[in-house]
């Protein structure tokens, strides 16, 4: 993707299908971003939208479950290619999430003049349990702008928003027609296990299912440089409740015989795969689920052992449809 994609005359094109749904084209950006950028499908997009009339400033809301995290989307488009984005925006975006920051700011907006699909959406989302439980309030500002020093400068200081201007948009966005992953060969050890194998009614893929040693996960290459999640649209390699969480199981050697029963597994596409004497050979592969568990193992892998096991999944892909790619992200 290149910047001008993202220039006010060209974002009909690059949005034309969430047009169809007779859409503003500043909400087909959000729903373009919701879905391309942030990484849902497109029933959860559509479940989260709320912009309109009385929107209260708020064009979206999605809750992170895993993270314990609010999350609040506001979507700006501008029609001139050079427009900047100030600090003037975001702290206007940070009274906005400063709705969220009570129980009784939330009731306001519940009772208050509000449309009724934010209303709706603040209901159904239980968001005054959520706050009260703990969960954290944050936003993600939205733009096809560049942004200024001052936006700079702002949220270094504000750790609660995060902006996504035309250029940080362009860094993270995934061409899924561009081939990614490590071109290599990589050998999975078997011997603990029987893998379960079968392939597709119309052999699209042909997929293997086991367990595998956390010790081997972490010798396959491109962890380091994240080639090996090159594909991979919730990357999210920060310091996560969910890192935190696999790093604190990784620690315990009380709890490595258990892991495997409550870390949801590891998806690897590759273009070839046999298993033979007690191995699963790979060529050419990417980790389309599970980039946070790898990198997480990975720093702490002097705390590995044998007993120390992951739910693995490995898809080859018998068809060149990054459809198919694209949907085991979400």
């Amino acid at each position: 993707m290149q910047e001008s994609e993202l220039e006010y005359s060209n974002l009909s094109d690059l949005l034309s299908p969430y047009r169809k749904k007779e859409r503003s084209l500043s909400r087909s950006f959000l729903n373009w971003f919701l879905e391309n950028i942030f990484g849902i499908d497109d029933t959860s997009a559509d479940d989260a939208i709320c912009d309109g009339s009385q929107d209260k400033g708020i064009d979206a809301i999605y809750v992170d479950e895993l993270n314990e995290e609010i999350i609040v989307f506001q979507s700006k488009t501008v029609e001139s290619a050079n427009k900047t984005i100030g600090d003037t925006s975001l702290k206007e975006f940070a009274g906005t999430l400063n709705q969220f920051s009570t129980i009784e700011n939330i009731e306001l907006i519940e009772k208050g003049n509000a449309n009724e699909i934010l209303k709706k959406l603040v209901v159904d989302l239980k968001l005054k349990n959520k706050v009260t439980n703990g969960f954290i309030v944050k936003g993600i500002f939205i733009t096809n702008a560049s942004a200024d020093q001052n936006a700079a400068e702002y949220l270094a200081s504000n750790e609660s928003i995060k902006l996504f201007d035309k250029k940080k948009i362009v860094e993270v966005h995934i061409d899924f027609e561009k081939q990614g992953g490590v071109k290599d060969e990589f050998v999975f050890d078997c011997s603990h296990v029987t893998p379960l194998n079968f392939s597709t009614l119309d052999n699209i893929a042909e997929v293997w299912i086991f367990t595998a040693f956390a010790s081997d996960l972490v010798k396959m290459s491109g962890i380091e440089d994240a080639s090996l999640f090159q594909q991979n649209v919730r990357l999210a390699l920060g310091s996560t409740k969910v890192n935190k969480a696999i790093r604190k199981s990784i620690l315990d050697p009380n709890e490595h015989v258990k892991f495997q029963l409550y870390h949801n597994g590891i998806t690897i596409i590759c273009d070839s795969a046999n298993h033979e004497n007690e191995k699963i050979i790979i060529d050419n592969y990417v980790v389309v689920n599970g980039a946070q568990s790898i990198t997480t193992l990975y720093n702490q892998r002097k705390n590995i052992t044998e007993n120390l096991k992951i739910l693995t999944k490995i898809i080859k892909l018998n068809t060149n449809d990054v459809t198919l790619v694209k949907k085991n992200y979400n």
